[in-house]
């Protein structure tokens, strides 16, 4: 996206094989982006089994809202039956996710102390720890925008517009949403935080996705410093 968006700031709209290449090397001389990580056959193979899982989570949610209008006796039967198809491949994915953590000693320990905080568990520590490798080597506004949580600028001369979130990794986004909705009920620094933007009338959703920024910056804080302790 990154380069796309490089090549039409030089007026390069069209697209092939060779202007890509010419892209990709003009953006890495110009721009000089950091190197990723080489992540480790473990990381990979965590990846995998993350990113299935959430997959096999979304088709159990449209499985059971499509039941709710499922009239004939066998479509509710064979409905049924691949439910409990689904429930048995989540159940299996998660036991392959615990044992995937137990074969590298640094991503257990950070899925262990990530459950630290009250809301966050075993898989969406594990989602964190997969999807986001640089989690614990970043800023507030870099972890916020890596996520997608990141309010930004809309305004215009005098005038000012809505702050928008944008971009970022949205299977890593759904993650800690489904974490935020637990924390705001089970943490009670997140709940209280969460009450005070409602009581500024600030919108549900808008208040929900204070609380994921908030949530992912304390995660990066807590990987970032081994010593502190996060209240509970």
């Amino acid at each position: 996206r990154q380069v796309r968006d490089f090549a039409r700031g030089v007026g390069r709209r069209a697209k092939s094989d060779p202007i890509d290449a010419q892209m990709l090397a003009r953006f890495g001389a110009e721009v000089m982006p950091a190197a990723d990580v080489v992540p480790t056959a473990a990381q990979l193979a965590l990846q995998e089994l993350v990113t299935v899982r959430q997959q096999l989570v979304e088709q159990r949610t449209v499985l059971l809202q499509q039941s709710a209008q499922h009239g004939g006796k066998l479509v509710r039967s064979l409905g049924r039956a691949h439910l409990k198809l689904l429930e048995s491949h989540i159940a299996k994915l998660q036991s392959a996710i615990s044992a995937t953590l137990q074969q590298e000693a640094a991503l257990y320990q950070k899925t262990q102390r990530l459950q630290l905080i009250n809301g966050v568990g075993l898989v969406t520590a594990a989602t964190c720890v997969a999807l986001c490798p640089e989690l614990g080597s970043l800023s507030k506004g870099q972890v916020a925008a890596l996520i997608g949580v990141a309010p930004y600028d809309d305004d215009s001369g005098p005038r000012k517009g809505w702050r928008h979130i944008a971009g970022g990794r949205a299977r890593l986004r759904c993650a800690l949403y489904m974490a935020a909705l637990t924390a705001i009920r089970t943490n009670k620094i997140l709940r209280r935080f969460y009450q005070q933007l409602r009581h500024r009338n600030k919108p549900p959703k808008v208040a929900l996705t204070a609380v994921i920024r908030k949530l992912a910056i304390l995660l990066n804080h807590l990987l970032k410093n081994p010593l502190f302790e996060p209240a509970t």
